[in-house]
């Protein structure tokens, strides 16, 4: 990516303006309250802000800032990041400003975007993928500008609006296309369209409606394209399109009673979101929160949810009640102007000039820290102690700050009920220590402060205007104290004085301007004669060098000797040659005339100091602005003109920046002036033409208001209008040598160095200078002892008491001279000892080189062998002496060991070690694991058993209580249901199977009967009126399967689930398996560490191997340098402490001589562990191979040279393949040269190989290491947790063997209820069969007895004479005794209770029936009497056999009943037994609640519950996750989840809501459902009601009764009846048919006749018609004829009578036939009535042609049934 330098870009010098090297920046603070949008936090630590024409990069923590410079020569207008942050844009301010595009946090300009507006940017935004960039631009232009940035052009461009546009953003969905604006009294909508031209900005303004108009600073847009905006009202408007869809309100009322109070003036009330205007808006996706700040102090969440589907009636209010989720209050003093997220908190920008930071988690404003404060608004003036490193600011929030600007602090501060307007320092004639500052107030006030080093007390107070105080001036021999006001009065007051600094101000008169117009500025000639004050367009000097007073007693007003002055231009010397006069020449007279002269304004004045103190320099505005003028009262004419550093070129004259204050520093040797622009200018006095510059200033709202020099000129304090305080470090001396320069005509060369643009400070309380600059130290008490501390380290003091005395160090130097000499002469025999020791190893060495034969042994290199024996012999004496000596310890030793190794070692399953990796530096400790003990081994044996046990048997616990007597009677009422069914099939078929030919009475009965089994069918599937819904049963299941119940255990309501009830058993099952996992877990560990450190021992080896090879290939290569860093593997002896008896000679030799330096003490001496594992290093190495140099060669070739005798003499193995040794200068054969090349390339690729080997096993061995490492930790955390809970285990074991008796007994009643629970259930089930079978018996013996009956009536018909005696006879109840099997003979016994037994009897009624005779009645035929005797008594068996099986079945039921009280009773005692069990469970888990147990939780795992209110106005409780917990809390108050439960709770509050809401709709659809059923019952019943109404009507008619179809089923049908009716219905069908087609023609023919009498009567009309006429005209005729005859009219009066009657006969004929359709109509209407017409014939009907007469028809085309009617 091209990057420019800023170098390049930064605007150039002005003229005159002295090089920018010379200065420096030092620190800007404070902070622009007036910006909107001005906070942007990068992470935890790091805020950035703009400030004036620096983006400012905040440190909170170290409390540094970096300052990046505008380009522009402007201020900074905007600035934005991009999503990713990598990029920031800075939109600046200046004529036709740039956008700088930065890389981040680099900070290097990337792009530079031109031409976007013409003063400035307002409002920046990246788009969310980053490719386009949006701005806006202020004031006169607000062009609204899409930038396609990273090709630095113009993608679109458009106007904004007409008003100020404060904020733009792009939509954040992806290519959206999509902007809005907002500012001054509107929103605006923009969509990127494409048009056939291209893309274009659409823009829609936003339409408020009903609402009023408002300002919008801040605004979101949500994920469906609506916008929620702020308002000055501090309402929350929701807009959709471009119109407002609703104003959100705070209440508590439902939404819905807009509609249940429409009509109504107020229904919820104007209770705004904020108590004032909202200012910032932002969407927390993942709160699923609209969080709003305001200037009310509040933070505030809004639900999303709510406000996403918020809905109003315009008609009725455009207001939606909302109440806020939860409310962060920072303070009722603060108005939130911005706040940012900052993760755990938020950081708040207070509008009164304080950046608060407020938790999330407060409740109370009392949490709110202050980061630091700042002015809120103008900064109006400044002031320097003339003295010391202080200053004084002077705020339009009524704030005095006290500085100390070299250590970047406020020290103190006055808060003032007005606002500050001007402020001053006295000069050291009225106040040596320069801590007195003097500040006039808008009220008109004048108030002095004294500054004490930590506080700011008032010190003097008098009010000499009646408006505010404009200007203050002291009199540089502090005698006087001038002030000017808005209300045109400079006021004269006297200062106390010197030697009484505490006395009153005292006034003495004032002077009043022309117009009363206001003072601008007031200043003292520098020997305090003469003060000038100016207005308007004037000047006026006023001498006061021979005093002033009032000119009156009852007044204050003066009237002293003034001088005015007005600027005038020098006259310019016109052009008098002849040319130009006769050009000129026939001018009107009228341009003659005096042109009237308009002075400019003055904006500024001051007296000059030194030998031009008469002189004053002047800033004046209109045409003049842009320059500094140099006058003398007295001259009418401006003495010289300076440039005021503000730019002309190419500017406008009304956008010339004007001068707003000109002063003088403290030393008098340079002159400050401030201009709107926020340029500052520094001019050394002796060349006021020449000047540094500085732009730091917003120039938008007035730029700077003050500058001051420090007392020695190396501060530069300057203030704006902006609220700033910027301070600049400066070089005095440089910038007076540079102008000196540039007046003598040098070039001036500039070093720009990389501070200039991009500076950090040093941070608040520290005073190290930027780079070049010297320290400066504060005034303050630490700042003075630092400048002390400097002072004094220039010289060295000799503090040490203990320090050598001049004699001391001469005989201490002589001493160390000795000594010296001493070591030096030690030196020289240990130098002759090492050459000998290096001459002998030399010989040693020099023999190993030399051939075997000729190599001397080891003895012979012994020098003297009889002494070295003589040493031996008593070497090995002295040893037998200390074995001896030592044998007792030595002993008693091994047996204390062998006891620590038992008690401490052996019952271990490994000892503790540790494994380092090789290069990664991890270590990874094993698990100490203590090995199990028997008793533990059985009992785990044993353990496993049972568990085993339990597994494989199942669990059928809950079977035996499955069904119920209503299934049971459900069942039994199908069965017979089932039994009785009769099919359509069986219906019409006959024994045979064949298809019966029905008759249509007996298809009717079919129909009927397959209908009543439809109707059976359903009435069985009817669910009970108390039964459940199978799909909420179901549902219900798994719920309670699947969902936990977390109520919480010490609750009163907790009962213990069956599944987590434990008793004494199982207690001691879990602690024996939680031990045996814990064991298995820590044994497979060490394992598995074990191989790894195996792993690393041959590594190890065979990496040592690979070394010495690569040593021995680079030696013969020639390379030796290379193997010089080549790494070597380390063991540590703490991965084998097994290791630990085993020491190495050298081990040995290091002990011996700390036994030496103990004096021979052994026990004192110090016995270190080995420091490798020397005993596995030895074995690992026996076991590992290693590598040499033949290995990896040709095997064929070693092969055939151990083969060959030839090669076998001159072959060598050690030798073969390393490289061939030649003497030296010896020629080289061809084979030999080409023998060592080959040799060279197979050593060099083998070393390749071998460093690749190493590289390859030591990665190896790292990897298996570090992930054994992540697995420990893993691990470690897993057994910490198992050891808390066998900890708990244990404790809950010995509580729960205290209730073990109890325990068993309740389990051994429980199991006591269950069998007889089994045992009654069985019983009942058994009985249920019992009384099944019994039914169906009973059953089909009643159907055989009413076969006797049905029998009895076919042979004896009603119309019998003897019907009724026969009847009385077959009825007559007989007692007889009872048939008994030959096999109960024995059980007849003499009982007088069973002999009664053996006889039927009716009931006690039927004893007093009346006898019967039961003769044959006389006359009656005794053949059919005897035939109804036989069967009566097939009566009478029939109704024995009935009444046994009713007694069995009265034994049954009574037999069920009482196994059905015994199952309520048993039910009742397992009932009350778990009920018992459940209270002793839960008496069990109280003990066992009580028992403490120390939990590791992480703070997020503790929700703490507090009370908030939900969104319908319901105190509930939420939880929190406090940063920090509160100070005491009750164990109610308190859930412990874990995170995946914490978020499964938290998600599943998200489903349930899910949930209600698909719930609701459901039950919603349900009542619709159910309504809709309803009503289509109840219109089922109508029908069924009118059906049925029909078919009564129609049997009344057919028959005039009401017929019952079943009893008309029951009369027996003739066949050949039938037949014959069917025959003659077939021939009435065919008559019918006939008649109706006769009936047909005879319509036809009187719809013909009704058409030719139609005809004829309009002829007949047309008769009298022409009658009429005819008669008049013969009725004219006569009239005229006078005298003449008139013929008889007789016939024509005849014809015309009978042709009336006639016209009168066919009218009532018509009559006639219109009253017989009416009355046949009226039969029609009748309800439910029909007229039985014969039917139409067949071709009738199928063409279509209907009558309106037609009757209903039947089956077979006659009348319709009354069955089928139904």
């Amino acid at each position: 990516m091209a990057t420019y330098t800023p170098k390049e870009l930064m605007a150039p010098r002005a003229e005159h303006e002295l090089p920018r090297d010379i200065s420096s920046l030092y620190t800007v603070a404070g902070m622009d309250v007036s910006r909107k949008q001005n906070l942007v936090q990068i992470d935890e630590k790091t805020l950035i802000y703009a400030a004036g024409n620096t983006l400012v990069t905040y440190n909170i923590e170290t409390k540094k800032r970096t300052f990046l410079s505008g380009l522009d020569g402007g201020s900074i207008g905007a600035f934005t990041f991009s999503p990713d942050k990598t990029i920031v844009a800075i939109g600046c301010n200046g004529m036709n400003p740039c956008i700088y595009v930065y890389s981040f946090p680099a900070m290097t300009v990337t792009k530079v975007l031109k031409l976007g507006t013409e003063r400035g940017y307002s409002s920046l935004d990246f788009s969310p993928d980053g490719t386009l960039l949006s701005s806006v631009g202020q004031s006169p232009d607000f062009l609204l500008t899409v930038w396609d940035w990273a090709e630095e052009r113009i993608t679109l461009h458009t106007k904004a609006f007409g008003q100020d546009v404060y904020k733009v953003a792009f939509s954040k969905e992806e290519n959206a296309g999509r902007l809005t604006t907002s500012g001054t009294g509107h929103i605006r909508f923009w969509n990127m369209a494409k048009t056939f031209t291209g893309l274009k900005l659409q823009g829609e303004i936003g339409k408020f409606g009903k609402i009023d108009l408002s300002d919008i600073e801040a605004f979101v847009e949500l994920p469906d394209s609506k916008v929620v905006s702020g308002s000055e009202s501090g309402h929350l408007l929701l807009w959709e399109g471009n119109f407002v869809k609703c104003r959100l309100v705070t209440s508590s009322a439902s939404p819905d009673l807009m509609y249940e109070k429409a009509g109504e003036d107020l229904i919820f009330g104007d209770v705004p979101a904020h108590a004032g205007g909202v200012m910032s808006i932002a969407h927390d996706k993942e709160l699923d929160m609209i969080i709003t700040a305001g200037a009310d102090g509040n933070i505030k969440f809004w639900s999303f949810a709510e406000i996403d589907v918020a809905e109003v009636d315009s008609d009725i209010t455009m207001d939606y009640p909302i109440m806020p989720k939860n409310t962060i209050p920072v303070g009722s003093d603060v108005s939130i102007k911005h706040i940012v997220d900052s993760g755990e908190s938020y950081l708040v920008e207070d509008a009164n000039g304080v950046l608060y930071r407020q938790s999330k988690t407060a409740t109370s404003a009392d949490t709110r820290e202050s980061l630091w404060t700042f002015h809120s608004g103008s900064i109006v003036g400044i002031a320097a102690s003339p003295v010391d490193h202080y200053c004084a600011t002077a705020g339009a929030d009524g704030q005095v700050f006290i500085w100390d600007y070299v250590n970047k602090t406020v020290v103190a501060s006055h808060k003032n009920n007005h606002a500050c307007t001007s402020i001053t320092c006295p000069p050291i004639t009225v106040d040596k220590t320069g801590k007195t500052f003097t500040a006039g107030f808008e009220d008109g006030v004048v108030r002095c402060f004294a500054f004490d080093g930590d506080s700011l007390t008032l010190k003097q107070v008098t009010k000499p205007h009646n408006s505010s105080v404009t200007s203050i001036s002291y009199s540089p021999d502090g005698k006087y104290l001038a002030t000017g006001g808005s209300d045109g009065i400079c006021f004269v007051i006297k200062c106390p004085d010197l030697a009484d600094p505490a006395g009153a101000y005292t006034p003495i008169g004032f002077v009043t301007s022309e117009d009363e117009a206001p003072i601008t500025s007031l200043s003292w000639k520098e020997d305090s004669m003469a003060l000038l004050y100016s207005f308007a367009n004037t000047m006026v000097e006023m001498d006061v060098s021979q005093g002033i007073s009032a000119i009156s007693a009852n007044s204050f007003e003066m009237e002293p000797k003034t001088i005015t002055y007005n600027y005038k231009d020098r006259p310019v010397i016109k052009d008098t040659s002849e040319e130009n006069t006769e050009e000129k020449k026939g001018e009107d007279d009228k341009g003659d005339a005096p042109a009237e002269i308009v002075h400019p304004p003055i904006c500024y004045a001051c007296y000059k100091v030194g030998e031009d103190k008469n002189n004053f320099l002047v800033g004046l505005g209109a045409e003049k602005a842009g320059k500094i003028f140099e006058g003398k009262f007295g001259d009418e004419y401006s003495l010289g003109e300076y440039h005021s550093g503000v730019a002309t070129h190419n500017v406008e004259i009304h956008d010339i920046a004007k001068v707003n204050h000109i002063c003088y520093s403290s030393s008098k040797k340079f002159v400050i002036t401030t201009c709107d622009d926020g340029s500052v200018t520094v001019r050394p006095n002796e060349e006021l033409g020449f000047f540094t510059k500085y732009t730091i200033h917003e120039s938008s709202c007035g730029g700077g208001s003050g500058a001051a020099l420090s007392f020695d000129d190396e501060f530069l304090l300057t203030v704006g209008f902006d609220g700033l305080l910027a301070i600049h470090r400066l070089n005095p001396l440089a910038v007076t040598d540079a102008a000196v320069k540039a007046k003598g005509g040098a070039k001036a060369e500039e070093t720009l160095p990389d501070s200039l643009f991009n500076f950090e400070d040093s941070g608040e309380g520290s005073s190290v200078p930027p780079e070049g600059f010297q320290e400066v130290f504060s005034s303050s008490k630490e700042g003075q002892e630092k400048a002390a501390a400097a002072a004094a380290a220039a010289v060295e003091d000799i503090t040490d008491d203990a320090a050598y005395s001049i004699q001391d160090e001469k005989l201490r130097k002589e001493e160390d001279a000795r000594k010296l000499a001493a070591e030096k002469k030690k030196d020289s025999v240990r130098e002759v000892i090492a050459g000998m020791q290096k001459e002998y190893s030399d010989l040693v060495k020099k023999n190993s080189n030399l051939p075997i034969e000729l190599q001397l042994t080891a003895e012979e290199l012994i020098v003297d062998p009889e002494y070295d024996e003589i040493l031996a012999e008593q070497g090995r004496h002295m040893i037998e002496e200390v074995q001896l000596e030592c044998a007792h310890e030595s002993e008693k030793s091994s047996i204390r060991l062998s006891k620590l190794q038992k008690e401490y070692v052996e019952v271990l399953e490994c000892e503790p070690f540790c494994v380092h990796g090789m290069k990664n530096n991890l270590a990874v400790p094993s698990f100490p694991a203590r090995k199990l003990s028997p008793e533990l081994q059985d009992l785990l044996d044993l353990t496993h058993t049972i568990v085993e046990g339990e597994g494989g048997s199942g669990s059928s616990r809950g079977t035996m209580f499955s069904g119920g007597s209503g299934n049971s009677r459900r069942t039994q009422r199908s069965s017979r249901a089932t039994k009785q069914r009769i099919t359509v099939g069986d219906l019409g078929l006959d024994d045979e199977g064949n298809e019966k030919n029905l008759t249509m009475p007996e298809r009717r009965k079919m129909m009927r009967l397959v209908r009543q089994h439809a109707i059976d069918d359903l009435i069985e599937k009817k669910p009970a009126d108390d039964a459940d819904d199978p799909r909420d049963v179901k549902a219900i299941e798994a719920a309670i399967k699947n969902l936990g119940d977390y109520k919480i255990k010490t609750a009163e309501d907790y009962e213990v689930p069956e599944e987590q009830q434990v008793n004494a058993e199982r207690k001691m099952r879990q602690l024996v398996l939680l031990i045996e996992s814990v064991y298995n877990i820590k044994v497979k560990f060490n394992k598995r560490l074990t191989a790894a450190r195996d792993a690393k021992c041959d590594t190890y080896q065979s990496v040592k191997a690979c070394n010495v090879r690569i040593r021995s290939i680079d030696k013969q290569l020639g390379q030796s340098n290379l193997s010089k860093d080549l790494w070597e593997p380390k063991l540590m002896s703490s991965e084998y402490p097994e290791d630990r008896s085993f020491f190495t000679q050298k081990d040995v030799d290091t002990f011996l001589k700390s036994a030496e330096g103990m004096d021979g003490d052994v026990s004192k001496a110090v016995c270190s562990m080995p420091a490798v594992p020397s005993k596995s290093l030895e074995v690992a190495g026996k076991e590992t191979k290693v590598y040499t140099g033949g290995s990896g060669w040709d095997e064929e070739a070693l092969k055939l040279a151990s083969s060959l005798p030839i090669l076998r003499a001159t072959f060598d193995s050690a030798t073969y393949g390393e490289m061939p040794v030649y003497e030296e200068g010896s020629t080289q054969s061809q084979m030999e040269k080409d023998e060592t090349s080959e040799t060279r390339k197979k050593l060099t690729f083998q070393r390749a190989m071998l460093i690749d080997k190493v590289a390859s096993d030591v990665k190896s061995v790292d990897d298996q290491i570090s992930m054994l490492r992540k697995d420990r930790l893993v691990f470690a955390t897993e057994l910490k947790s198992a050891e808390l809970r066998m900890i708990l285990l244990s404790k809950e074991l010995k509580l729960l063997q205290d209730f073990e008796a109890k325990d068993k007994m309740l389990t051994n009643k429980l199991e006591k209820c269950q069998r007889d629970k089994a045992e009654v259930v069985a019983s009942i089930s058994d009985c249920h069969g019992r009384l099944e079978t019994k039914s169906v018996d009973l059953e089909e013996w009643t159907a055989k007895e009413q076969e006797i009956m049905e029998e009895f009536k076919k042979i004896v018909p009603e119309s019998n004479g003897f019907y009724e005696q026969l009847l009385k006879i077959f009825k007559r109840k007989i007692k007889r005794k009872k048939v008994r099997n030959n096999d109960d003979d024995d059980d007849e016994m003499d009982s007088e209770e069973e002999s009664d037994d053996d006889y039927d009897s009716d009931d006690d009624d039927d004893d007093d029936e009346e006898e019967v005779d039961d003769s044959c009645p006389p006359g009656c035929d005794t053949q059919l009497y005897e035939t109804i005797i036989a069967l009566r008594e097939k009566r009478l068996d029939q109704e024995e056999t009935l009444n046994e099986f009713q007694k069995e079945l009265d034994d049954l039921k009574k037999a069920h009943d009482r196994h059905i009280g015994r199952e309520r009773q048993i039910d009742k005692d397992l009932k009350s037994t778990e009920v018992e069990i459940l209270r002793f469970q839960t008496e069990k888990q109280k003990e066992i609640n009580e028992l403490l147990l120390a939990v590791p939780l992480k703070i997020g795992q503790i929700k703490l519950w507090k009370k908030e209110v939900d969104s319908e106005g319901n105190d509930v409780e939420v939880p929190e996750n406090p940063a920090v917990l509160r100070d005491s809390f009750k164990i109610d108050e308190v859930a412990v989840f874990s995170e995946a439960t914490m978020e499964k709770l938290k998600g599943r509050i998200g489903e349930l809501k899910e949930e209600i809401i698909v719930d609701k709709a459901n039950f919603s659809g349900l009542h619709k459902e159910k309504r809709a059923l309803e009503k289509d019952k109840l219109v089922r019943e109508k029908e069924i009601s009118q059906k049925e109404k029909e078919c009564e009507e129609i049997q009344m008619l057919k028959f005039g009764q009401i017929i019952n179809i079943g009893e008309l089923d029951k009369i027996s049908v003739n066949n050949d009846e039938a037949e014959l009716k069917n025959k003659s219905k077939t021939l009435e069908v065919s008559n019918e048919k006939e008649i109706f087609s006769m009936q047909a023609k005879h319509r036809k023919l009187k719809d013909k006749l009704l058409q030719l009498t139609n005809i004829n009567t309009d002829k007949l009309n047309n008769i009298a018609g022409l009658n009429g006429r005819q008669f008049f005209l013969e009725k004219e005729l006569n009239g005229k004829g006078g005298g003449m005859q008139v013929a008889d009219d007789g016939p024509t009066v005849r014809q015309e009578t009978e042709e009336r009657n006639r016209l009168v006969a066919l009218v009532k004929l018509q009559a006639k036939e219109v009253d017989a359709l009416k009355a046949e109509i009226n039969l029609l209407r009748r309800k439910g009535g029909h007229i039985y017409a014969p039917p139409p014939p067949p071709e009738l009907i199928a063409g279509g042609d209907v009558m309106a007469m037609d009757a209903p028809l039947g089956e077979n085309g006659g009348e319709i049934a009354p069955e089928e009617a139904l």
